[in-house]
């Protein structure tokens, strides 16, 4: 029989029971992840592609879970809350992507008094696992508030993880704590990580910041995988080094 010319209903219903019906997508995740689009932000608040303003729990989570390579996600002044990338779950402030390539990064952009902080009882404030192999990210102009833990923290995996392409340019890293009055936000290091190829934290049109931090260092980088680029950053009331 020619597939191709049967009309009839019974035998539509024969051949979705033979395939199988199309599989749902798991909540949360992106049922179209496009390449190269704008995402507008605000901290509670996702617009893609001029589309429609839809209320998010964590935009930012959201916004890197719609979108592909060489895609650019607006940040909008304001506080925006933590996030993960990366984990292999489906929870509102994960954002479950591989990222985008070498040639077309997925670029996160703050305009001027866009932050992203911790609250008071979290460790980290981005945190990046390599469940879903996510690389090629760029954080630009983004001032980033530390956790009791870490502003940034890249997950120790098996030996043969490797987390390519993350890059923060013009970026922040502001802890809160004041070493002479022994007070203020707990935090321990700015960037912690194991695994990086070709990670960048570079001030390109001013000094990138990493400071305030109560217990240890501004970076604490192991294993790393290839290229590591740390340029005109300023280090300064840290913990250790």
């Amino acid at each position: 029989m020619d597939i191709e010319t049967a009309t009839t209903p019974a035998l539509c219903l024969a051949l979705l029971a033979l395939l199988g019906a199309p599989a749902e997508p798991a909540a949360g995740q992106a049922t179209q992840i496009k390449p190269r689009q704008m995402v507008v932000c605000t901290p509670t608040t996702v617009q893609i592609a001029g589309g429609k303003v839809e209320t998010q729990r964590n935009p930012i989570a959201y916004a890197l879970s719609q979108c592909g390579p060489g895609s650019t996600i607006r940040l909008e002044p304001g506080t925006y809350p933590s996030l993960g990338i990366g984990f292999g779950h489906d929870k509102p402030w994960n954002a479950r992507t591989s990222g985008g390539t070498p040639s077309q990064p997925i670029t996160i952009f703050g305009t001027v008094g866009a932050s992203i902080a911790a609250g008071p009882s979290e460790g980290d404030t981005i945190s990046i696992s390599a469940a879903t192999n996510p690389g090629w990210i760029t954080f630009q102009n983004v001032a980033i508030q530390p956790g009791y833990r870490s502003g940034v923290i890249f997950y120790k995996g098996p030996p043969n993880t490797v987390y390519p392409g993350f890059r923060f340019h013009d970026c922040d890293i502001l802890g809160t704590w004041d070493h002479l009055a022994n007070r203020g936000g707990k935090s321990t290091w700015g960037v912690w990580a194991f695994g990086l190829k070709d990670f960048e934290f570079r001030g390109l049109r001013k000094r990138a910041v990493v400071s305030d931090l109560r217990k240890e260092h501004g970076f604490y980088l192991q294993n790393p995988k290839g290229d590591i680029l740390i340029e005109n950053v300023d280090g300064k009331r840290l913990g250790r080094t």
